[in-house]
């Protein structure tokens, strides 16, 4: 988290990186603009990885 964000700021993006999927953008690529093209690059996986490995221990 950037040293810029208050404590809200912080709580919010916190919560929002475990709740929503994230999506991959090369740096050569631009950000998607639409939730159509967000979508299309989306990785379902990611955010549950810590929880999966914990269980199969």
């Amino acid at each position: 988290v950037p040293a810029m964000f208050t404590s809200g700021y912080e709580d919010y993006t916190n919560h929002i990186c475990y709740i929503t999927n994230t999506y991959y953008v090369n740096q050569t690529q631009k950000i998607p603009g639409t939730r159509a093209e967000r979508q299309s690059l989306q990785l379902l996986y990611y955010q549950w990885i810590p929880f999966i490995l914990c269980f199969l221990r």
